[in-house]
């Protein structure tokens, strides 16, 4: 299930999530970027793919996957986990395992497919202003904490 897009990455898990409601299963998720890299752009990668699902409330267990000795993984797992568990504690994350199951079945079984972009844009902006007002600081500094660059960047 994994993949190295961060963006098909995510939308699959999505759909997955959403098929797996409809026929009511329930199996763990295992949440990984493939061929994130090395560096601070793997970690960034793995921390913008894995960070988005684990803030949706998905996920079971991650692996950070970089090129790079193994031993290097273990500091961006932790990090993650940390940020993962956190939003499990809250009612956001329950809010985000409801949420998107239920917006891709309105999106493919009700919306006609030429207001689909715009149904799809509406959710993804409704969503991600609550995600922001909740979880921006925290998901701010684990990126910032991965990337000297983005520091100097953004000015922090």
């Amino acid at each position: 299930m994994k993949a190295s897009n961060l963006v098909v990455m995510v939308q699959a898990y999505r759909l997955l999530v959403a098929e797996m409601y409809v026929q009511g299963w329930d199996y763990p998720l295992h949440l990984g970027v493939t061929e994130a890299g090395e560096g601070e752009d793997g970690r960034m990668k793995s921390a913008i793919g894995i960070g988005t699902l684990l803030q949706d409330g998905l996920g079971d267990t991650i692996r950070v996957s970089l090129t790079e000795p193994p031993e290097e993984e273990i500091d961006p797992c932790r990090r993650l986990a940390k940020l993962g568990m956190r939003a499990a504690d809250l009612q956001q994350g329950v809010a985000g395992w409801k949420l998107w199951p239920f917006a891709h079945l309105i999106t493919y079984g009700v919306i006609p497919v030429e207001q689909r972009l715009l149904w799809v844009d509406c959710v993804e902006l409704v969503w991600v202003t609550i995600l922001s007002t909740r979880f921006c600081e925290e998901y701010i500094n684990l990126i910032l904490s991965c990337s000297s660059w983005w520091r100097r960047w953004l000015g922090h």
